[in-house]
């Protein structure tokens, strides 16, 4: 199973408008064909509107916007830019159906930036 950036956010994310993806998990067909309403897990669907309430309640109480500029947010990376050795080089993408102990990469985004040699 792979989803390299073609979850539902995607269309909003390139437009530019924010958006995050909220899910229970994934399973073995997760975004394939066979993902019919049966695989629905109902006790995760309602924490995950519990989390989602709590966070939109959250920014929505806050004095201050969240800032959503993208030159403010390069500035602010350009003036807390990590160690090149701790920086990270690859867009990994996790295999959201794996259950064992870790994360299993199932590949990167095409384009993300290549790993520096010293």
């Amino acid at each position: 199973m792979s989803d390299p950036g073609g979850s539902d956010q995607k269309s909003f994310i390139e437009i530019g408008v924010p958006a995050v993806q909220v899910f229970t998990g994934a399973h073995a067909d997760y975004h394939q064909a066979g993902d019919t309403a049966d695989k629905i897990d109902g006790p995760g669907l309602v924490k995950v509107a519990a989390v989602t309430r709590e966070l939109v309640a959250y920014l929505a109480e806050r004095d201050q916007a969240v800032d959503l500029d993208a030159r403010a947010r390069r500035r602010r990376r350009a003036r807390h830019r990590p160690r090149a050795s701790a920086a990270c080089r690859s867009a990994p993408i996790p295999d959201y159906a794996f259950a064992g102990p870790g994360v299993r990469i199932t590949g990167t985004t095409p384009g993300s930036p290549p790993r520096r040699r010293a």
